[in-house]
């Protein structure tokens, strides 16, 4: 099959030539149906989940949610794992990086 569509067995993975960068906009803002809400929820780990629910204001629990369920679904594409299946580890300031074993699986990111 030619072109960037989807093979009978789904779509393709995105390629990623060594030294190229994807960048992957969202307005997390205008998300909002509930069944999206509620899946991404349950994609999150406990330690995600925990930290979700420290927000104080709507708006930043939203948004936390959100952009941790896109980063997610995002590296599935890439590395073929489910998103709940992703496992992370915070360096000091916070940052997540994937567990070693993952991080041969999927590309470099920076979550903003």
């Amino acid at each position: 099959m030619s072109g960037g569509g989807a093979s009978p067995r789904g779509p393709r993975p995105p390629a990623l030539a060594p030294g190229a960068v994807h960048l992957w906009l969202c307005d997390l803002d205008a998300l909002s149906d509930p069944e999206l809400l509620a899946s991404s929820r349950a994609q999150l780990d406990a330690e995600e989940t925990g930290r979700l629910q420290r927000f104080l204001f709507a708006p930043d629990r939203h948004r936390f949610l959100l952009s941790h369920a896109l980063l997610r679904n995002v590296l599935s594409l890439y590395g073929g794992l489910g998103a709940a299946s992703w496992r992370f580890v915070r360096g000091e300031r916070g940052k997540p990086a994937l567990v070693p074993g993952q991080r041969e699986i999927a590309p470099q990111f920076n979550l903003s």
